[in-house]
């Protein structure tokens, strides 16, 4: 009878053949195919702390880091938030993905995402939220107030929402109501 390995079993494995960097690895992998991202972005974060030679256990602010050391350790979090966000959005988890993208300041590539999924009835009010209320895609969020919310309702929204807004995005989508 074969005998399989649990995945506890692997990564022992992956410990005692590689090290603390190859466990963290295969951890990567093994939460990234059950799309348990919260748990990810953990190991993610040991392992870019495990890279630049901190503890992987490290939870200071970073403020007694060198220079250096410290901008390394905020450019391989930024990166490890827009992985686990860009899986998570793609996934369908738009508002829960919004929470590791927004520190990452890339909007554009936030949109471009967006772009590829379809609103639908379960996904609607997170899309408006994040397209429109967040900023990411105004335009977008906007159009679907309107197509799915009515015209009274994207009238309030624009004076409510729209008001803080550029001139530009404020012209866009006030021609959509006209």
């Amino acid at each position: 009878m074969a005998t399989t390995q649990t995945e506890f079993d692997v990564l022992q494995t992956e410990l005692e053949s590689g090290g603390v960097a190859a466990v963290l690895g295969r951890l990567i992998e093994q939460l990234c195919a059950k799309k348990r991202f919260h748990e990810m972005f953990e190991a993610l974060k040991m392992q870019v702390r495990l890279e630049i030679g901190l503890p992987v256990q490290y939870d200071d602010s970073g403020d007694e880091l060198d220079e250096a050391t410290r901008l390394n350790l905020e450019e391989g979090l930024v990166n490890a938030c827009r992985e686990v966000g860009t899986l998570m959005m793609k996934d369908g988890a738009i508002r829960e993905a919004w929470m590791y993208l927004r520190p990452v300041g890339d909007r554009a590539a936030v949109a471009a995402v967006l772009a590829e999924i379809e609103s639908n009835e379960e996904n609607l009010d997170e899309m408006v939220e994040v397209c429109l209320h967040e900023g990411v895609d105004p335009a977008r969020g906007f159009r679907l107030v309107l197509d799915h919310y009515g015209t009274c309702n994207a009238i309030t929204t624009f004076e409510a929402t729209l008001q803080q807004r550029n001139p530009q995005e404020q012209q866009r989508v006030a021609g959509m109501l006209v």
